[in-house]
């Protein structure tokens, strides 16, 4: 090799740490004298992977009814006020969003629960008209307790099995309880006074 073509080569060498080719003409010329001519460089950012920001489907998006009608989610909400509300400064099932993940999580059961979900919603609103003609959602705490009043009697095994609303209202209360407890909402204030000896990062997420 020449002298001057061995300090020509290592004068080009910041410039290819730059990301920048050498003159067509010089490669041409080490080609033809039978060296190699170095790699084929890339533009810096061409194989870097593009940073997207992630926004949580809930925040960009209206969540969309699977299971109820309009009305029977409406009287599940008001349900979950009524039985689940929020003490202690923890969030209630309204707060938790519990009626709109009832409606995902019922969805995906069996069909006799989906019927007992809805059946025991439409009979909550025929009692609610009937008695006060108002729809469940649309009676007051009073009202409300009144139409309740199967889930104060005493509990007694297989009392449910035989009145299709009263074994709603028990499936109804558990479920939303549950839904509540097990809710980001939730989870994020207990968190916020103690630090649970398991990890607090379990939680139910709606998903559209």
């Amino acid at each position: 090799m020449k002298r001057r073509t061995l300090l020509r080569s290592i004068a080009a060498i910041p410039s290819l740490a730059a990301g920048q080719t050498l003159p067509q003409r010089e490669t041409t010329a080490a080609r033809d004298k039978g060296l190699p001519a170095g790699p084929t460089l890339i533009p810096p950012g061409v194989n870097e992977t593009p940073t997207i920001p992630v926004i949580p489907a809930d925040e960009t998006s209206d969540s969309r009814i699977r299971t109820f009608d309009g009305q029977q989610l409406a009287a599940l909400a008001r349900l979950g006020e009524v039985l689940v509300p929020a003490w202690d400064g923890k969030p209630g099932a309204a707060e938790a969003g519990a009626a709109e993940f009832l409606d995902f999580l019922v969805g995906s059961s069996p069909a006799n629960r989906i019927e007992l979900y809805k059946s025991g919603l439409d009979e909550l609103n025929r009692r609610a008209q009937q008695q006060f003609g108002k729809p469940f959602a649309a009676i007051s705490q009073a009202d409300a307790d009144s139409l309740l009043a199967p889930l104060r009697e005493k509990w007694s095994y297989g009392r449910a099995a035989k009145n299709d609303f009263e074994a709603f209202l028990l499936a109804a209360k558990g479920d939303l309880l549950r839904a509540t407890v097990n809710s980001r909402p939730y989870i994020n204030a207990v968190s916020q006074e103690r630090r649970p000896r398991n990890a607090s990062n379990f939680f139910w997420y709606p998903i559209s």
